[in-house]
């Protein structure tokens, strides 16, 4: 008995790593929502959709870097963010930014910019 509980355990657990995103996803998107602020005054959040998350990932590295955060070769990035499990990566395309929208004023926001889209998940509760 005490092996057939240690199997399912072991089993449980690798199906939990297997559905994991990788190391680079989820920092990534543990930095993104600590720069993103909220939904009522999203900062990297281009998308108008509230069920997509579209993130132009230069402006991203520039908050990121004004905020004294190391953001990891975008290169590497580039190449996981395709694997997001957690918030599926959708497609990249360009997109009217809901950023530029807050502040329609801001020439300095472009009016359209291409953005890695991902579907939104509710997060559970911490």
């Amino acid at each position: 008995m005490p092996q057939h509980a240690l199997l399912t355990t072991m089993s449980v657990e690798r199906q939990q790593a297997i559905n994991a995103d990788h190391p680079v996803v989820q920092d990534f998107w543990d930095m993104f929502d600590y720069l993103d602020g909220d939904d009522a005054e999203s900062r990297l959040n281009h998308s108008h959709d509230k069920t997509l998350i579209a993130v132009n990932l230069n402006h991203f590295a520039t908050l990121a870097a004004d905020r004294r955060q190391q953001v990891p070769v975008l290169a590497d990035l580039k190449r996981r963010l395709r694997t997001s499990k957690v918030r599926k990566f959708l497609d990249i395309k360009p997109v009217r930014s809901a950023v530029r929208g807050a502040d329609p004023c801001n020439r300095a926001k472009p009016e359209v910019v291409k953005c890695w889209v991902f579907q939104r998940t509710l997060r559970p509760p911490t």
